[in-house]
């Protein structure tokens, strides 16, 4: 697995994470794990309360600013994933930079450029909007 994050000077970093082998990333640290085909991974998840919420968060390919940012509540990570995406593939002005005018017309599509995340609160879950949209908790 490649686990594309985004480090605190923002800058974009790639570790390739072997079979067999742990990584911990610490909390907070805007990431989006890229799988193989056919690859799969082992989660520990903690019991969520009711009121939590995810973020997503997207930012530009070209100078990094934020794009869109949404929150979703689920059950399931494949809905909330997919309810996410739905909302800024539908519309262009969130697609658009207000920064730099670049339109990130890769939500959502294979690009290695792109590192969608959610910022967490409550919840610490990380998202790989760009690919096939896998989610991942990370837990304390």
């Amino acid at each position: 697995m490649n686990l594309y994050y985004i480090t605190a000077e923002k800058k974009r970093e790639v570790a390739a994470i072997k079979a067999g082998e742990l990584f911990l990333l610490p909390a907070y640290v805007p990431h989006s794990p890229r799988r193989g085909e056919g690859s799969w991974t082992l989660v520990n998840e903690r019991k969520r309360r009711p009121d939590e919420q995810d973020f997503f968060v997207w930012f530009c390919e070209g100078c990094n600013a934020k794009l869109y940012e949404t929150t979703v509540r689920f059950d399931d990570p494949t809905d909330a994933v997919k309810l996410a995406i739905d909302r800024i593939r539908s519309d262009e002005k969130l697609r658009t930079c207000s920064h730099c005018s670049d339109e990130s017309e890769n939500v959502g599509k294979r690009n290695p450029r792109s590192v969608p995340y959610p910022i967490q609160t409550t919840s610490k879950f990380i998202c790989s909007a760009a690919s096939r949209c896998l989610l991942s908790p990370v837990t304390n």
